[in-house]
């Protein structure tokens, strides 16, 4: 709902380990869960940006497509 910058994003996942708060990232895309991946979040919510807040979900290709390209 409210996209960060990358800046914005890293600012915000060290400030949220300063107090103890998990951290929840949401990504679009494989390459971007892959690029988020990295900066180690708590959780990484993969959903493309058309299909939040819809109540529709990703098929099971793309959520497995994302989790093999973060495991790696």
């Amino acid at each position: 709902e409210h996209p960060m910058t990358l800046n914005q994003l890293v600012k915000a996942m060290k400030k949220a380990e300063e107090l103890g708060i998990l951290s929840i990232v949401c990504a679009d895309s494989v390459n971007e869960a892959k690029a988020v991946a990295m900066l180690k979040p708590d959780i990484i919510v993969c959903e493309p940006t058309e299909l939040i807040g819809t109540g529709k979900t990703s098929d099971e290709k793309y959520m497995s497509s994302t989790n093999e390209s973060i495991k790696v």
